[in-house]
């Protein structure tokens, strides 16, 4: 259900809505049929572009903290490095393994990990978001990885989480539990402006390391055309944005977590 929500809310969903209603309206109401069809190109292929995807983004990254340097981190003596999955993928196999979005964080983690302290332990958060009988994304990252590296320092998962609220709230949990207070959170630069927020509303101020995804210059006339990477670029921006708008129209975030600066100590309630 939030799935098929999430479509009609987002432009390929408005734009096919807005074809139906001029189909609707095409026997007896030609010129409002007609002004709903443009709007509906117009609409589509404005919102398929990377340049609108790049613009929307914009209002995301511009809250969000920039990298720290390594040498910064060192100097922080960091008690946890908290990296947030996004999705697995079932090859033809059979096996799970993390999809390109969570391969990208957690293998950013570790890099972290051995540039910092290898004494740092890492927490991969993400649950079970296909259904129990799937294995959950944490631990798919963590096989995945492990397999590769020969990790001395321990790899925690947390598998409970469905959401990014959810991670916030298991992974408090975990961090009192292991007396973490200085931590830093990897996600990607799009998803970091709604998980700092979730996490601030759960007391923890963690240092923000995003990963960039974003692509970066001057753009060109393919940047203006309708194109998947356009789609998929509008469709992950959009959801950062409903996300944060329904968190705090839910009571699950105030807006000071939302733009907080980040220099406030890290609190573990």
């Amino acid at each position: 259900m939030k799935l098929l929500i999430m479509s009609l809310i987002t432009p390929p969903g408005i734009s096919i809505f807005l074809c139906l209603l001029a189909l609707y309206f095409f026997g007896y109401k030609r010129k409002l049929s007609a002004y709903l069809l443009l709007a509906a190109i117009v609409f589509g292929w404005v919102f398929s572009t990377s340049a609108m995807g790049r613009l929307l983004a914009t209002g995301l990254i511009a809250h969000t903290p920039t990298q720290p340097t390594y040498e910064r981190l060192r100097r922080m003596d960091l008690d946890m490095i908290i990296v947030l999955t996004r999705g697995n993928t079932l090859t033809g196999s059979g096996e799970w393994i993390p999809s390109a979005d969570t391969y990208q964080r957690v293998a950013q983690s570790f890099e972290i990990q051995d540039k910092v302290s290898s004494r740092v332990p890492v927490l991969i958060s993400g649950g079970k978001t296909y259904g129990h009988r799937y294995p959950s994304e944490a631990a798919v990252a963590k096989n995945y990885f492990t397999r590769s590296r020969a990790q001395v320092t321990p790899v925690l998962i947390e598998e409970t989480s469905l959401n990014t609220k959810e991670s916030a709230l298991e992974v408090s949990r975990i961090l009192k539990e292991n007396v973490a207070k200085d931590v830093l959170l990897v996600t990607d630069e799009l998803h970091m402006l709604r998980s700092l927020a979730a996490y601030r509303a759960r007391g923890i101020n963690p240092i923000a390391y995003p990963v960039y995804v974003l692509q970066r210059g001057e753009m060109g006339l393919a940047d203006y055309l309708p194109s998947w990477r356009g789609v998929t670029l509008n469709a992950k921006v959009l959801r950062e944005i409903y996300g944060i708008a329904g968190y705090v129209l839910s009571g699950d975030m105030r807006l000071a977590d939302v733009f907080d600066d980040g220099v406030v100590p890290v609190i573990v309630k």
